[in-house]
């Protein structure tokens, strides 16, 4: 082997281990993506709770309501309160 060949070994090596370097997922793991919906601020979140006392038809009757919307039944209440003028 002369010298030209092994600097060829030496740099094909170096390409194989840069390669490795940038493929390894699990030094991808750790790092934090930066892209995605940025968190919401303390007075934004929806983190308090109010409970309703229905009867079973009218549970029934909220549950396909918002089954026709396509959205959960919190979500239709909140709508429903934000037509009314009740909530912003």
């Amino acid at each position: 082997m002369d010298i030209v060949e092994i600097e060829k070994l030496n740099n094909n090596d170096k390409q194989i281990e840069n390669f490795m370097k940038k493929a390894d997922m699990v030094d991808n793991l750790s790092k934090k993506r930066s892209n995605g919906r940025p968190p919401k601020k303390d007075d934004e979140k929806a983190s308090e709770q109010v409970f309703v006392n229905l009867n079973k038809q009218q549970k029934q009757l909220l549950e396909e309501h918002a089954k026709s919307l396509g959205i959960s039944v919190s979500a239709a209440i909140k709508m429903i309160l934000m037509e009314k003028g009740i909530i912003k």
